[in-house]
């Protein structure tokens, strides 16, 4: 069997067809065929969601055990959204100071009309505390999404080294003739 394959960004395409051999007999012929139908590989892109979620924390304040920091939420639409899900999630150890609500939070997003959230943070003790943001939305056309962001507060400790960059971590490479075998 012949092999071919196409690979886009994330997405592949397999296409599988089998070679043209005599001991196949007249249907193996008749696929390579001139002016045969053959399915070609296609690349798929996928659109990017309607809703913009952005988590960062800002006046992070550290103290000898623990500190505060404030968490802001930005949303934005690039379609009207009637209704809209934030509920954040807080590790052990990380609180909301006052009294801001965590889950449930509900709101109607405007075309091209952004939103803050805000919530001021408070820690007993150091650590890194993992932040997540999740926002679930209904569209007019009645598709349903869930999509989420992080964030995570250092406090008396050090971030890993490296590069964050969605999602994951980056890290300078090494020469091959550094490494010790």
């Amino acid at each position: 069997m012949g092999l071919a394959a196409a690979c886009v960004a994330t997405v592949c395409t397999l296409a599988i067809r089998p070679a043209a051999h005599p001991a196949l007999g007249p249907a193996a012929r008749q696929i390579d065929a001139p002016g045969a139908s053959r399915r070609k590989p296609h690349t798929t892109i996928e659109p990017t969601l309607p809703v913009a979620l952005e988590a960062r924390l800002v006046s992070v304040s550290a103290a000898a055990r623990g500190g505060t920091a404030r968490l802001e939420i930005s949303l934005a639409a690039d379609a009207d959204v009637e209704e809209l899900t934030l509920d954040l999630q807080l590790p052990e150890g990380l609180r909301v100071e006052d009294g801001t609500p965590t889950h449930g939070w509900r709101t109607a997003l405007r075309a091209h009309q952004p939103r803050l959230y805000a919530a001021a943070l408070a820690a007993d003790r150091n650590g890194a505390f993992p932040i997540r943001a999740e926002v679930s939305f209904r569209l007019a056309d009645g598709r349903s999404f869930r999509a989420g962001q992080g964030a995570t507060l250092h406090l008396g400790t050090r971030p890993p080294e490296g590069r964050f960059n969605a999602g994951a971590y980056e890290f300078r490479g090494v020469p091959l003739e550094d490494l010790q075998r």
